[in-house]
Formats: C-alpha cells, sequence, structure tokens
C-alpha cells in the first residue's frame, strides 16, 4: 500500500504542476528544435493552365465546364487545344522560319497537337471528354448523312465498270482472230483504266474520331479516311499502353504511325495486311492517369524512341473529396458556340495537293525567336530538366510546338470569318502560345518527374502515408515526440515489403538521409523492436510527399482548425481523435470516447481498471 500511496502521490504532484510549466515549454522547444524541413519527396504540382491564353468563345467554354465539373482547369484547356487541333489537321502550316535550311525548305510545322491531361481517379474525366468531342461527332453524323449517298453512285459506277472489264476478259479468251484479239485488247486497257477511275472516285470513309489506339487499326483506320483523323479516348491509358507493350517484347507495339502522325511528313507503314502511304496527320486527346505515367517511364521504349516528348501533359490538381457539387451545369449557349467554332474550322476544305502556310508578322517572329532561346537554355545539362534525357527531348521539341499552338489559336480566333486561314499570326497571339507553352513546361517537369520516381522513393512515401493514417501506431502523434516500432509498421505493410526488413531497410534509410525519420535507439540490436522518431511535418506539411490534395496546415488553418491535431483531425477523419476544450486529443484505444494518458493509450479511468485487474 506503501508504495501505491507513493504512486498517487507523484500522479497528484504532476497534475498539480502548472499548465505552463517553464521546464516543460524548454523541453518541447528543444524537440521541435531537432527536426529541420525534411526533403520533398514529390514535386510541386504546377498551378493550372490559364484558359485566358484560348480565344474568348474557347476561354469561356473551359472556364465554365471547369468550374460546372469542379475539375482542373488544365483538363479542359488542354481538351479545348486538342479539339481545334483536330479540326485544322491537313489544312494549314504555319512557316517559323522563312529562310531555307539545309534541306531548302523553310521550317514549317503542322497544327497535329498530342494532349494529355493526367488526372486521379474520379475527377471527372469522362464528361469533359464528351464535351470536348460533342461538335466532332454531331459533324460526323451529319457527313454520313450525305456520304451514304453519294457511296452509293460511286460503287455502282465501280461495279459497272468491273462487270465491264470482266465481259472485256471472256470475249478476249474466246477469240481466234488475231485482228479481233487486237482489238479486245485496247479496249480491255481502256475499261481497266476506267475501273481504276471509278474506284478513285470513291469517296472515303468520313470518320473524323477513332478511340482504338493499336498502330495496325489505327494505319487501317488512316488509310480508309484519307489520312487524317483524331484520337480521343478517355480509357486512363489510351496509346501509353503501347509503351509497356514494346518494353515486354511485343513486336505488335510500333510507333511509325504515331511518329509520323505527329510530324505529318510522308512515310509508308505496313503492319501485316495493312499498307499505308502518304502523310498521316494526327492529333490526340487522351485522358490518363498519373499511375500510368509512373509505370511507363520506367521502360526504355518510351524514351527511346522520343514518344513522350511529343505530348503536351496538363497535371492536374486532385479535387475528389473537396467539391461542393453545388456549382450548377455549364450554360447551354457556351456548349452551343464552342461547337459552332469548330464545326467551322471543321468545314475548312482541305486543299488538294497542300496546305494553307500561314507566316508570322515581325514582331511575332522576334517574341518566337527569344522563346526558342529561352527553351535552348533550358536543354543545357546544368537545368533540372536538361540533365535528364527524357525531359530535355521533349524540351527539344517545345519550340515547335508553341509554333502549332500559335497556329491552332490564330485559326481558332478567326473561326467564324469567312477565310480563317489568311492573314499573318500576330504578336499577341504568339503571347498567348508563349504562355501556354512556358506553362505547360511546368507541367513537363512534374509528369517526367513521375515518370522517373524510383520504387525506393515510391515506397518512402507509401511509408509515411501509412504513418499518417495509423496514428494509434504512432507514438505522441502530430507531436516533436511522435515515434513508432519498426515491427508494427512492417506488420502493417507486410504485403508492400514482402522480404521484411530486407525491403524495409533502404527505404528507410532514404527517410534519414532526408530528414523525415530518426533512429531513437541506435545501439539497440532487435531490429524488429528499433524505435524511429518522426518529423513533425509529417502532420504540418503533407504536400512535401503527397501531391493528392491533402489539406495543408494553410487550408487547415482557413477552415477554423488550429494547430497540427486539428490538421489531422481533418485530414483522418476516421482517426482516433476525440475533442476536448484544448482541443483533440488521442482517443482512449477502451472507450473511445474519452483522452488518453499523455505516457500511454488509455484514459485516467480505464487505466486505473487495468491496474486493478493486473494486481488481482
Amino acid at each position: 500500500m506503501a508504495n501505491g500511496d507513493g504512486m498517487a502521490r507523484l500522479k497528484a504532484a504532476a497534475k498539480a504542476r502548472p499548465q505552463g510549466d517553464p521546464r516543460e515549454a524548454h523541453e518541447a522547444a528543444s524537440k521541435v528544435a531537432e527536426w529541420t524541413t525534411p526533403a520533398r519527396l514529390v514535386s510541386a504540382r504546377p498551378a493550372p493552365l490559364d484558359p485566358a491564353c484560348l480565344p474568348k468563345v474557347f476561354a469561356n467554354w473551359a472556364t465554365e465546364l471547369a468550374t460546372a465539373l469542379e475539375v482542373d482547369q488544365s483538363m479542359t484547356v488542354l481538351a479545348a487545344l486538342a479539339t481545334i487541333s483536330m479540326g485544322l489537321l491537313a489544312k494549314a502550316k504555319i512557316v517559323l522560319r522563312s529562310e531555307p535550311d539545309d534541306s531548302g525548305k523553310p521550317w514549317t510545322q503542322p497544327p497535329n497537337l498530342y494532349c494529355a491531361p493526367v488526372a486521379h481517379p474520379s475527377e471527372r474525366k469522362t464528361p469533359v471528354y464528351e464535351a470536348a468531342i460533342e461538335p466532332l461527332l454531331a459533324r460526323e453524323e451529319k457527313l454520313l448523312k450525305t456520304h451514304a449517298e453519294d457511296l452509293e453512285l460511286r460503287t455502282e459506277e465501280v461495279k459497272t465498270a468491273e462487270a465491264r472489264q470482266g465481259e472485256l476478259r471472256r470475249r478476249l479468251s474466246k477469240a481466234d482472230d488475231a485482228a479481233e484479239r487486237s482489238k479486245l485488247k485496247v479496249e480491255l486497257d481502256l475499261a481497266s483504266l476506267e475501273v481504276v477511275a471509278a474506284r478513285k472516285r470513291v469517296p472515303k470513309d468520313v470518320k473524323l474520331l477513332i478511340s482504338d489506339v493499336h498502330p495496325q487499326t489505327l494505319a487501317r483506320f488512316l488509310a480508309d479516311v484519307g489520312g487524317a483523323c483524331g484520337v480521343a479516348t478517355d480509357e486512363g491509358d489510351g496509346p501509353f499502353s503501347l509503351l509497356k507493350k514494346s518494353d515486354d517484347g511485343d513486336e505488335g507495339a510500333h510507333f511509325g504511325v504515331w511518329l509520323t502522325g505527329y510530324d505529318g511528313s510522308w512515310g509508308r507503314t505496313k503492319r501485316k495486311d495493312v499498307m499505308f502511304s502518304g502523310s498521316p496527320n494526327l492529333a490526340a486527346q487522351v485522358f490518363c492517369q498519373e499511375q500510368v505515367l509512373r509505370s511507363l517511364g520506367r521502360g526504355p521504349a518510351a524514351h527511346g524512341l522520343g514518344f513522350t516528348a511529343r505530348w503536351l501533359y496538363g497535371c492536374c490538381e486532385r479535387m475528389a473529396g473537396r467539391r461542393t457539387n453545388a456549382t450548377g451545369l455549364m450554360k447551354k449557349s457556351t456548349q452551343a458556340a464552342f461547337n459552332d467554332a469548330v464545326t467551322r474550322l471543321l468545314e475548312i476544305p482541305v486543299l488538294p495537293h497542300s496546305e494553307a502556310l500561314l507566316y508570322l508578322d515581325d514582331d511575332a517572329q522576334a517574341l518566337f525567336d527569344s522563346y526558342r532561346d529561352e527553351v535552348e537554355k533550358l536543354q543545357d545539362e546544368s537545368t533540372p530538366m536538361g540533365a535528364v534525357a527524357a525531359s530535355s527531348q521533349w524540351l527539344g521539341k517545345q519550340a515547335g510546338r508553341v509554333g502549332r499552338i500559335a497556329l491552332c489559336l490564330h485559326a481558332a480566333s478567326r473561326a467564324f470569318e469567312e477565310r480563317p486561314l489568311i492573314g499573318r499570326v500576330s504578336a499577341e497571339t504568339m503571347k498567348a502560345a508563349i504562355a501556354l507553352g512556358r506553362a505547360t513546361t511546368e507541367h513537363a517537369a512534374y509528369a517526367f518527374g513521375v515518370m522517373s520516381s524510383s520504387t525506393t522513393t515510391d515506397s518512402a512515401v507509401a511509408v509515411l502515408k501509412w504513418l499518417a493514417s495509423h496514428p494509434t501506431k504512432v507514438t505522441q502523434p502530430a507531436t516533436a515526440s511522435a515515434s513508432f516500432m519498426v515491427r508494427d509498421l512492417l506488420a502493417g505493410t507486410h504485403r508492400q515489403f514482402k522480404e521484411g526488413r530486407a525491403d524495409l531497410d533502404p527505404v528507410l534509410r532514404v527517410l534519414v538521409d532526408f530528414s523525415w525519420l530518426k533512429l531513437d535507439q541506435p545501439g539497440l540490436r532487435l531490429e524488429s523492436t528499433q524505435v524511429f522518431r518522426v518529423n513533425p511535418a509529417l502532420w504540418t506539411n503533407p504536400e512535401l510527399y503527397r501531391a493528392d490534395g491533402l489539406p495543408t496546415q494553410a487550408s487547415a488553418n482557413k477552415a477554423g482548425a488550429t494547430g497540427t491535431q486539428h490538421l489531422v483531425k481533418q485530414a483522418l477523419p476516421n482517426s482516433a481523435y476525440v475533442l476536448t476544450p484544448s482541443g483533440p486529443e488521442r482517443a482512449c484505444e477502451e472507450c473511445q470516447t474519452a483522452p488518453a494518458l499523455a505516457d500511454g493509450t488509455r484514459c485516467e479511468p480505464c487505466q486505473q481498471v487495468a491496474n486493478e485487474e493486473v494486481r488481482q
């Protein structure tokens, strides 16, 4: 009993200690001072693309659609650019340098753009995709009605010519007289020419879009439609799935059509029974998930062929979980104006032998030349993007890509004029194109950072996320004294670290090197009971290790919460915390209603019951 009375007196003395005891304040301050800001494990997500860079009709559409669906504006801006590009395929080129190069030709670029909005699951990609292709599908349906009648007439002409050819062949095989045979041969040659001419008069397929991205299917489709089409899909991986097949040795994953379709240059593609010869022109709108980029970037084929260097990336912020669903719908007039503008671009006739050429005015040329020098400097090996081969390849195509954007913006701004593809590209248009070019460079840097992330870094992020989402496994979470035991971490992540400490140790070393963790007992031999202390930045600065929209300290304070534990309560609504007059505190594991003692996992009443049971 004496020992019990002594413990009771010690507890009473501890409770009697003033709340603002200077010893406790000094101890807490010293622990906080031990920690430095840890290294960032994920790239900072870039700012959304600005719809104001687009012509008014398209800017209104991108802004209102993003507001109505509560999605990142980068998604709608890239969707608008891709749709404009599809409306201009094989119709125009922009001259970026009038002086001929070594080949004796000026430097030109087609309007072909490959756009890839990158977003997490459940980010409403499909509604944006459907709104963007709506005018293309409407135009396709209208063309099919007139196409059917012409196709039937021209097909009958081919049948008649082929019947005439067959009849002459039969008569020639039965003729015995030399003069008659000579006459029939001449008639057969003329009939054969008529068959060829009749077949050429058969109109090509009028389909404007395809969602199947396999090169063999794409080559066949291009041959059917005359060499120009748009590729649109919201299936998440689209053409990027071909990169994985190429790495695995799949012979079918051939990128010839994709590479020449981007450049708009002449080429001949033969895949099994399909032959396409000509100048294919492709524009693409592919919505994909960030995990797709993470998986494809580790394969050599992706960057070796320059496939990933041809895309405009828009890395969208995660909005799921923060949407209000009270913004209403986009105005019907906005979608109608968008549809009308795209239809006007689609109605521009294709010249039979060459595209229209658009030139820059003097001020626009000066702006472009300056931007080209700017991009050239970014490719230096001393810069972050220039030091990585894949992103350096992307920068090598960025100047020409900005020229393509300028061409699209110029035509889109004149969509309602009688002749959209005349006049010189102005300085204002070039400024808008360069602004989009600089913004997409930041998005590309983020995308290539995702592609190049190592398995160890991904595992380190997974460990931090596990610690943040399991506060009951962390002693004194969200404080400078937070710590955890390795065996608890292994038990919770055994599926990821199947080899135990052999897999986990490299990850722990990275986290220690990056100042996220500290080994609390370096000399301990029993590795399973090793204790690591956790940097409180795990709770106060989650943006340093996750880019999925977890609320930061600033957003928590804005919502009316104060202190790191309030942040944990907001970020982890199902965590074991209870509200007290002084703020949220860790809940007792027994009753789940009262706050636990600072040195334990139970509240005072539950701890007394447990002690009594032990004594009995």
